[in-house]
């Protein structure tokens, strides 16, 4: 619990920051913002009584699913580094930028995009825990549901631009891209982000084992 606190502190510091100093690049909070709804949803599966299982764990896990790929997606925000210039070239050779609003912007990137990733993996182990348990086999079967879940999800989200709420405002157009990424030209983008989420995972829940 002591490590969520330290997250929300570094999560309003990082919001204030970019508020003041990079506001345009407020989509990141945006994007920030989801990934802590998809813990806040992973922390109410955590929480459910037994007794209400069929009725609020139901709704709080379909929520879930929907929301929890969102955290994991902000690791595709890096492609924006392409619109800055870190370095320029020369007869001299390269010449690095040292304004400070540039690497201030790099910065809050990293800060941001890993704390959705911690996000991520700790609401991804709160909802395994609740449904799996410590069963190995069960484990890896239902990390490799995730991951495929996300890997689609990225793809809809990433290159046809829909979010988490278009199921209910949009979902023909939703399903429609969804069929899509089975396609030849998405299914092996959809498989790089699946196990890119799969090891990403794994790696951090192996962080301790040294």
């Amino acid at each position: 619990m002591k490590k969520i606190w330290y997250y929300i502190v570094l999560t309003i510091l990082v919001m204030a920051g970019v508020i003041l100093f990079t506001p345009k690049y407020l989509y990141l909070l945006w994007n920030l913002i989801l990934a802590w709804i998809a813990y806040l949803l992973s922390y109410m599966i955590a929480n459910v009584k037994k007794k209400e299982w069929k009725g609020k764990a139901i709704i709080f896990f379909f929520l879930w699913i929907l929301f929890y790929p969102n955290a994991f997606y902000m690791i595709t925000d890096y492609i924006h580094f392409q619109q800055l210039n870190f370095y320029s070239g020369n007869s001299y050779g390269i010449v690095y930028d040292t304004s400070l609003t540039l690497w201030m912007i790099f910065a809050f990137h990293v800060l941001i995009i890993t704390l959705a990733l911690l996000l991520s993996f700790h609401a991804y182990k709160k909802v395994e825990k609740k449904l799996i348990g410590s069963g190995k086999f069960s484990k890896l079967i239902f990390l490799s549901f995730i991951s495929i879940g996300v890997g689609v999800a990225m793809c809809v989200g990433r290159f046809h631009r829909l979010n988490s709420w278009d199921v209910f405002l949009a979902p023909k157009v939703l399903f429609s891209y969804v069929k899509e990424v089975f396609s030849p030209r998405y299914m092996p983008l959809a498989g790089l982000f699946a196990s890119l989420h799969f090891l990403m995972i794994e790696l951090l829940e192996r962080k301790d084992d040294y």
